[in-house]
């Protein structure tokens, strides 16, 4: 009976979870995030099919042809105009390395100080080989100019070393075996009057943080792998929620597990993740790449969600942060009386190609003032708040160009070359081909023409 007891308790630790979230919490939490996961991919459709045919346009590859003998030739005439616009704006904004200028509206010494004092900081990160500004550079370009927009999403990253800062010098009583303190005569100390305590010195280390990194980073996102609500703002800092979907190694996750407070960690190790449907909407876009079977590092898809959403907290810090938040849901998934919606920041794990959630493996008021993410539009759209780009204005007159240019190459062809009469029942090939110095053998000369 013992045994029983102790394997079913051991699988429940495998099944149950690490926070104070409630599972059954959890999973009411889980329908809404999937269903706003699920509404965004639906309004994502439309812009993922103009990605697919705008990314063909910058690489010279047509919609398709009828025939597979037709001249199927794409002229550049849309990358040359990108790579001009991309050119012209590197050129100029990259021939210096001061890329950041304060605004500074103040004579006062300190504020002037202060604003060199941001410009070196700033200036000095973007110039770091490992920050890799240029490539993220441009890589935002060849997103806004070709499809609209562009998406930056910031972030932080501290790494500490405990270290011996100094030594300290402490005295201490010294004792016997039997834990009495000892006089220094060598015997029991029992007498204050008659006797002096045996003292003993030590050398104490005292442990510090050095800090190996700490500074602010931020990367380019895919508009694929971005979704949000759908109302109409100015600014991404407006939107109700915005979810960015990524890949990220389980290691690198428990690395951050006391940073990032993620949690339910167990419960991802033995799940399997979709890399293959992620990553073919990325770096294996043209589904000419195959994946490890059983990779070395395990690797998963995360959706970190960025908006307001119901809390339940007693205190603010005094940045205005809520203290210790709990969700603002109780068991039946309705949402409790006392919520509050809150910026915070929710994560979970995806796992088939569905659009349905499997884990949440963080749950947390936002430590951001703002919402550290930036939309960068090419033109602005009276609708659509993400805004039109060159691939929409130019793809109607790259189809025509082409047309055109492959109508020509056909009626050159046509005119070329020549047709065939073949008697029926010759027993010729229904497809003939010839050259120089290549004959074709007929049993009769009226059989080929």
């Amino acid at each position: 009976m013992s045994k029983l007891y102790n394997k079913n308790k051991s699988k429940n630790k495998k099944t149950d979870t690490d926070s104070s979230i409630p599972m059954e919490v959890q999973k009411k939490m889980l329908v809404v995030l999937t269903d706003e996961f699920t509404t965004a991919s639906k309004n994502m459709k439309s812009c993922e099919e103009d990605f697919e045919e705008f990314y063909n346009m910058l690489r010279s590859i047509r919609d398709g042809k009828q025939n597979e003998w037709e001249s199927d030739i794409s002229l550049p005439e849309f990358i040359s105009r990108i790579m001009t616009q991309v050119g012209l704006f590197v050129s100029k904004y990259f021939a210096s390395r001061d890329f950041v200028e304060p605004d500074l509206d103040s004579d006062e010494p300190e504020d002037v100080m202060e604003a060199k004092a941001s410009k070196k900081l700033l200036n000095t990160l973007l110039n770091d080989k490992d920050t890799h500004y240029y490539q993220k550079v441009v890589r935002l370009l060849m997103n806004v100019f070709p499809f609209g927009y562009g998406i930056i999403k910031g972030g932080y990253t501290q790494k500490t070393e405990r270290v011996i800062e100094r030594y300290e010098t402490q005295t201490e009583y010294v004792q016997d075996e039997f834990g009495n303190y000892l006089a220094e005569d060598g015997y029991e100390y029992t007498d204050t009057t008659t006797q002096s305590p045996m003292m003993d010195q030590k050398q104490v280390p005292i442990y510090g943080q050095k800090i190996i990194e700490d500074k602010p980073t931020f990367d380019i996102y895919p508009n694929q792998n971005v979704y949000m609500s759908s109302e109409y703002v100015y600014t991404l800092q407006d939107k109700d929620w915005i979810i960015f979907e990524s890949e990220e190694t389980l290691d690198k996750l428990k690395e951050q597990k006391e940073s990032h407070g993620y949690f339910n960690l167990h419960l991802v190790e033995n799940i399997d993740s979709d890399i293959k449907a992620h990553r073919e909407k990325t770096s294996n876009y043209d589904k000419d790449k195959d994946e490890v079977d059983k990779p070395v590092l395990k690797r998963v898809v995360i959706l970190e969600r960025l908006g307001v959403f119901p809390m339940v907290f007693k205190e603010r810090d005094e940045k205005g942060i809520p203290i210790d938040p709990k969700p603002g849901f109780d068991k039946d998934g309705k949402i409790k009386d006392n919520a509050e919606n809150v910026e915070g920041i929710i994560t979970t794990v995806k796992t088939t190609r569905s659009t349905s959630l499997s884990h949440m493996i963080r749950f947390q008021a936002s430590p951001f003032t703002r919402r550290p993410t930036v939309r960068f539009l090419c033109y602005v759209d009276p609708i659509k708040d993400s805004g039109f780009g060159d691939g929409q204005l130019v793809r109607e007159l790259a189809r025509a160009v082409n047309d055109s240019y492959n109508l020509m190459n056909f009626r050159t062809k046509m005119a070329t070359t020549p047709a065939f009469k073949r008697k029926r029942f010759s027993g010729i090939d229904d497809y003939v081909k010839f050259g120089p110095e290549k004959a074709i053998d007929v049993e009769n000369m009226d059989d080929f023409q």
